[in-house]
């Protein structure tokens, strides 16, 4: 995240979201996703200094369940529907480190059709990183979707994560 010294956009921003709002998606009865909307470069053109900041939700606790962090960004045990802690934030700052200096993301997350797909994305990371320890693999009944008992791959075009 950036500061903003500008705050025009905001306001710009602001009208243009009750002009025409943004497409919704409701996931469940908790969750929606909404549409990006982009703001308007600043007057100079100029962003203001990085900050550091939490990328989904803040959670209160030493470890939680349970989706957070945009989905380009998710550490492998939040995919994975295992128990999380602050672990997951380092690697979401990681990958945004990525992003910054490379001007493009590392993971792509997507299929042979373009459509997001958690199964592109584990592949990609087993691609960069290798393959789990197998006592990581064995943390979770998701792994065993993508993994077999000894952790080796399992045919990724055939599998979807999602419950």
């Amino acid at each position: 995240m950036l500061t903003l010294e500008d705050e025009s956009i905001l306001h710009d921003f602001e009208k243009a979201e009750a002009d025409e709002p943004s497409p919704t998606k409701a996931i469940d009865d908790t969750r929606i996703i909404y549409g990006s909307r982009e703001f308007r470069l600043p007057k100079g053109s100029l962003w203001g200094q990085p900050v550091l900041c939490d990328f989904g939700e803040a959670r209160i606790g030493s470890s939680h369940r349970g989706f957070i962090q945009p989905e380009l960004y998710r550490a492998p045990e939040v995919l994975f529907g295992m128990e999380w802690n602050f672990a997951a934030d380092i690697w979401n700052a990681a990958v945004l480190i990525w992003d910054l200096f490379e001007n493009r993301p590392l993971f792509r997350a997507m299929d042979e059709n373009m459509e997001s797909s958690e199964t592109a994305y584990v592949a990609e990371m087993v691609a960069y990183l290798g393959l789990p320890p197998l006592e990581y693999i064995q943390r979770s009944e998701m792994t065993r979707k993508v993994f077999d008992d000894q952790g080796s791959q399992r045919d990724f075009n055939l599998i979807t994560l999602s419950n």
